[in-house]
């Protein structure tokens, strides 16, 4: 049965509202009135210094014209200001359709803003997702709603919606995970830099019988970091990483961590340390 554009806009919102604070608007909605006609449903997530788009686009529709124009709205309402003083929005259309009526996904030239189309084979969920804006949807929750309809899964019905974007919408007084990545960011930046220096010191003193071990390290706090700070997206095009599970990133993480530390410890003990040349 091929895959509702609407229904995968429902089970990929379910997760990306909570994950990343996206609100859902209706078609109706005098704001968008440029673009919304042009989609099947539309979500943005306004806050910090990369406010965006999603636009979910259907069979017949012109997903490219709807990023456009979406690109042009936010580059007209989405300015700095006294609070925000660097402002860089971004569009992600996602076009869902059978093979024949997919638009070609990448990069929308002419976009007043940095805008990219990502496709959904409505037949057999293969999803294409290149790099999009920075600030952007992870491609994890659309990739995992395509495989779960294309397998037969149930949609998510639209008061999972409503309940997820009430709960967005919560004054929370605890700290936000939403910061911790950027916590996160600045210890392993801070030990890749110290790790880094370690190596320094082994090579200009001559102990090369430890680079080995220290270098595997080494290497490992810089992929660490890479994925903290998702550059490029990197997070959302690694399988496990990119889940929609918050159970399977956690165990990628301790499996990435555990990878790396065997690894030099194997090392380690291959080369040994007693002897030094």
């Amino acid at each position: 049965m091929p895959i509702d554009p609407d229904d995968l806009s429902r089970t990929a919102l379910v997760q990306l509202i909570p994950r990343q604070r996206y609100r859902t608007a209706a078609r109706s909605d005098e704001r968008f009135a440029s673009f919304a006609p042009h989609c099947v449903r539309v979500a943005f997530q306004h806050m910090g210094a990369h406010p965006n788009l999603l636009l979910f686009c259907g069979p017949g529709q012109d997903v490219r014209e709807a990023a456009r124009l979406a690109a042009s709205w936010a580059a007209a309402n989405w300015q700095p200001s006294a609070v925000q003083r660097t402002v860089q929005p971004g569009v992600v259309a996602v076009h869902v359709a059978p093979a024949p009526a997919l638009a070609a996904p990448g990069p929308v030239e002419g976009a007043a803003v940095p805008a990219v189309v990502w496709t959904v084979d409505a037949e057999t969920g293969a999803v294409a997702t290149p790099p999009g804006p920075r600030g952007g949807p992870s491609a994890g929750p659309i990739r995992a709603a395509a495989r779960h309809l294309a397998s037969g899964g149930a949609a998510s019905p639209i008061g999972h919606l409503d309940y997820a974007e009430r709960n967005v919408m919560l004054v929370r007084r605890s700290i936000s995970f939403r910061q911790a990545p950027g916590i996160v960011g600045l210890l392993l930046a801070f030990l890749t830099f110290r790790q880094a220096m370690t190596v320094f010191g082994e090579v200009t003193a001559g102990r090369w019988l430890t680079v080995p071990r220290d270098g595997v390290l080494l290497l490992g706090l810089v992929g660490a970091l890479l994925l903290a700070i998702d550059a490029g997206g990197l997070r959302s095009r690694l399988p496990g990483f990119s889940s929609a599970r918050r159970w399977v990133p956690v165990l990628s993480w301790a499996g990435y961590v555990v990878v790396v530390v065997v690894a030099a410890a194997l090392l380690g003990l291959l080369i040994p340390q007693g002897r030094r040349a």
